[in-house]
């Protein structure tokens, strides 16, 4: 039987950037303001496909951790929901799957028997099990923290700080929430420290630091070689 807070739980996780500006590195911080910046991260947001994504925040009160690579809406990476463990997991052309062994472990699985059917093979999981599909679609294509960032109000500037070796700008809203921007052009979100309160795709609420790097890179993220389905195995899904 596998948990049916899995389905949820993996859906806490995806977004990033990119952008474009005409002014010098030395003056885009004190030329622009902070409305002006973050429509510059919006924009960039919205034009992005590729980037690796690194989350720490939590989901229904659960620390949560998302760690992998996004291109053109396809993901390969792994969630982590508080100690119950690191799930393997890939969306591929629309499909959703889970590694084989970590989902055994995942739902404490003890039959030996189910084990050995799934072996090292990837678990294609029924659409229906996905929590909520639309929203893990809107973060996949980048769309959802852009609608998020854009959606804060009375941003301002914070200074200027250097992050994995590049200046940034940061801009905070009236309730907190940050983004650190790539002073130099384009002019990338870096990273995001969002509330919450603010931000929320597909119904689903979301918050935590977002960090991004590698982006625009191609990481050719393919279907696994080795899959089956629940029913294959000897796996039901709970309800």
């Amino acid at each position: 039987m596998i948990p049916p807070r899995l389905f949820a739980g993996v859906l806490v996780a995806i977004t990033f950037s990119l952008a474009c500006g005409t002014a010098s590195a030395a003056g885009y911080d004190r030329s622009h303001t902070g409305p002006q910046i973050v429509g510059d991260a919006s924009s960039a947001l919205r034009s992005i496909h590729s980037a690796h994504v690194a989350i720490q925040g939590n989901y229904q009160g659960s620390a949560s951790e998302f760690d992998g690579d996004i291109e053109n809406q396809n993901i390969s990476g792994t969630i982590t929901l508080g100690t119950a463990g690191k799930l393997r997991m890939m969306v591929v052309a629309g499909k959703f799957y889970l590694y084989g062994p970590d989902l055994i472990a995942f739902s404490h699985v003890t039959d030996s028997s189910i084990s050995a059917k799934v072996g090292e093979k990837w678990i294609v999981m029924p659409d229906g099990l996905i929590a909520d599909q639309k929203s893990l679609e809107a973060f996949g294509d980048f769309s959802g923290m852009a609608d998020c960032i854009k959606s804060g109000v009375g941003y301002t500037k914070k200074g200027t700080s250097t992050i994995s070796g590049r200046s940034v700008v940061e801009v905070q809203d009236a309730a907190g929430s940050q983004v650190f921007v790539q002073i130099s052009a384009p002019h990338y979100p870096i990273r995001f420290v969002v509330d919450t309160s603010e931000c929320s795709a597909g119904g689903q609420s979301l918050g935590g630091t977002f960090d991004l790097t590698r982006i625009g890179d191609h990481f050719g993220i393919a279907p696994p070689a080795n899959s089956t389905d629940l029913a294959s195995v000897g796996l039901s899904a709970g309800a």
